[in-house]
Parts: C-alpha cells; sequence; structure tokens
C-alpha cells in the first residue's frame, strides 16, 4: 500500500502496489539526483484509489491505533502495527485497508452534504 502525504497530517492519496515489482528510473522527478530530484530511483506502478484523498490522519473514522502510526514527520517507510504486531499476513493487512477506505464513506458523506 502506498500513501502519498501532503503537508500538516494530511493524506493526499491512497494506492496499492499493481505488479509488485520495481522498475529502477533515475531520469524522472522522483529517482533524480540532485536538482530538485528526490533521489528515490526504486519505483512502482501503482493503482490509486479514487477515495479517500486528501484527509487528515487524525480523521475520526480511522481507529486511533492507525491514526497515530501514518504521516509520521521524516518517515518514508514504515511498518503498519495490529494490535500491537506488524501486520505480515494477508488477513491483518487486509483489515488496515478496510480501516483506510472507511474513510472514503464518511469522507464521500461529508463532501455530498456540503
Amino acid at each position: 500500500m502506498i500513501l502519498a502525504y501532503s503537508c500538516h497530517n494530511r493524506i493526499a492519496y491512497v494506492g496499492e502496489i499493481a505488479n509488485g515489482k520495481y522498475k529502477e528510473d533515475h531520469k524522472n522527478i522522483v529517482g533524480k539526483k540532485g536538482g530538485g530530484g528526490f533521489e528515490y530511483p526504486y519505483q512502482y506502478d501503482v493503482n490509486w484509489w479514487e477515495r479517500p484523498h486528501h484527509f487528515s490522519r487524525k480523521e475520526k473514522s480511522l481507529p486511533r491505533d492507525l491514526r497515530n502510526q501514518l504521516a509520521k514527520r521524516g518517515k518514508t517507510v514504515v511498518q503498519i502495527k495490529v494490535n500491537g504486531k506488524t501486520a505480515l499476513n494477508a488477513a491483518e493487512f487486509s483489515e488496515v485497508k478496510e480501516k483506510i477506505r472507511s474513510v472514503r464513506k464518511e469522507w464521500a458523506d461529508r463532501r455530498e452534504a456540503g
């Protein structure tokens, strides 16, 4: 799972790695070294979710244990924990995905309500 952060504890986009294979690219802005590049050449194709997007990691519909693990300053890669243990198997990871998807419904409901 990929969470693209903006600023101020905001998660801009959520997506899933498309095929599990990375590509090495030093020419685009993500892989470019210096001159405004991020120096991260190992990249994945991502299927971005339509929603939720641009939501606070402090979103009340996220369980507190998950909220506290997201959007950490200076962290590029983090392991998500479920019930105090790293989510390593498919069932635990599915639980994390469903918790994040729960923002989708509440976010959409609030957006439609104005």
